[in-house]
């Protein structure tokens, strides 16, 4: 199997001919599946995603291997025995081949440097977007993520070599390279790619022709999945992205928090702990506002068994003590929270057999979802203004009852 994309993944542009198109389904959506002489668009395969382009200016939606062929789905159909011309998105694949080359040599590092394997890799779509590599390890420090680094930029800076090459399926060489085995429905001859002197690693994909082309790659943060190591990294084009964002967000920092960027962590650290104060000093306030609301209800003359309340800024807490507090006295509590209309919360709670009548109700009549046992009947509304209609359901079914 061996694809001109393969053979030289810095083409952008082939001249083919239409073998097979016929009527297909892609994510349920009506398209067209066309399989060409050769092709300049990459099969999503060995990890990394499938390119997209153009055949005769109709737009490749995916492209897929089955066995020995690439197959193309367009939105459109092309004549069998057509000649086409085919143009890959040069700047999706370029991002391709810098992650997967990428991967390779961190891959690579890591093995030689410390005997840690690596197991499966993720390439993540979207230039924004970080890539992992899982490692058969969970002990990777700080330090070693460094040294992995280093590395990998030391090489980038010499300038490697790096070359397919395709051996027969029982030559002895392929029990020496890096391989996590061939897919089921390979056929023919096997893709080898060789960094000199660094690795030899069997793969489909489409690399870089040198690491430099790479220019650099950043060893982000890593994360502890049970026994092995997820390392996240970005390389080539994506770091340049990656650090811009950062710049940006480190401009918008200083201006918001008027501070240089040494300062910003204790400047952060400092209003967080403002924050947790005034949040725990407003919790008790609105403890202290359900109690006062729950008295104001018990005071009142005469005392009705039905109360209904609602607060903007409430929070469960607020419900629940309202709520056990008047249910001690045998009223029946409806309290919602949030904003006046849309979305919001609400609780009833009183009488155990009201409640269980009463609850799926008013659940309709909020748009809302909720359950509930033991007196209590609760959950979350997408219609909160419907209150007003709840109180007046429970002053008629109330009425009834007395």
């Amino acid at each position: 199997m061996s694809f001109a994309c393969q053979r030289d993944s810095y083409r952008r542009e082939l001249d083919s001919k239409v073998v097979k198109c016929h009527p297909s389904k892609l994510n349920d959506i009506s398209c067209y599946e066309i399989v060409c002489e050769d092709t300049v668009l990459f099969p999503e395969g060995g990890g990394q995603p499938d390119d997209r382009g153009t055949i005769n200016n109709i737009e490749v939606l995916r492209v897929l291997r089955e066995g020995a062929v690439a197959v193309h789905y367009t939105a459109a159909p092309l004549a069998e025995g057509e000649g086409v011309h085919m143009s890959v998105d040069w700047r999706r694949r370029f991002d391709h081949m810098q992650q997967h080359s990428g991967q390779h040599l961190i891959t690579a590092v890591a093995d030689n440097m410390f005997g840690y394997k690596t197991t499966s890799w993720n390439l993540a779509i979207g230039e924004d977007q970080k890539c992992f590599i899982e490692l058969n390890t969970n002990q990777l420090t700080d330090q070693q993520m460094q040294d992995i680094e280093q590395a990998c930029n030391d090489y980038i800076r010499l300038c490697v070599p790096v070359e397919p090459r395709w051996l027969q399926a029982d030559d002895p060489e392929l029990e020496q390279v890096r391989s996590r085995g061939l897919p089921d429905d390979h056929v023919g001859l096997v893709r080898v790619v060789e960094m000199k002197g660094i690795d030899s690693n069997m793969c489909c994909g489409t690399h870089v022709k040198n690491l430099s082309d790479i220019q650099v790659v950043k060893l982000l943060y890593c994360e502890k999945k049970r026994g092995s190591t997820l390392l996240y990294y970005v390389a080539g084009n994506r770091v340049m992205k990656l650090m811009q964002k950062l710049y940006s967000n480190e401009r918008a920092l200083t201006k918001l928090l008027s501070a240089g960027a040494d300062d910003h962590l204790e400047c952060v650290e400092r209003l967080h702990k403002v924050s947790k104060n005034a949040a725990k000093v407003s919790r008790n306030h609105l403890r202290e506002i359900a109690e006062l609301t729950a008295s104001l209800h018990l005071n009142s003359q005469p005392l009705s068994d039905i109360c209904c309340i609602h607060r903007e800024d409430g929070d469960n807490e607020f419900m629940n003590t309202v709520a056990n507090k008047l249910t001690e006295k045998d009223v029946l509590v409806f309290v919602t929270i949030g904003a006046d209309k849309g979305a919001g919360q609400f609780l009833l709670a009183g009488n155990e057999a009201q409640v269980a009548a009463l609850g799926p109700r008013i659940a309709a009549l909020l748009e809302a979802k909720g359950g509930g046992r033991k007196g209590r009947f609760q959950g979350k509304a997408t219609k909160i203004e419907g209150r007003n209609q709840v109180c007046e359901l429970l002053r008629k079914e109330c009425t009834k009852t007395q």
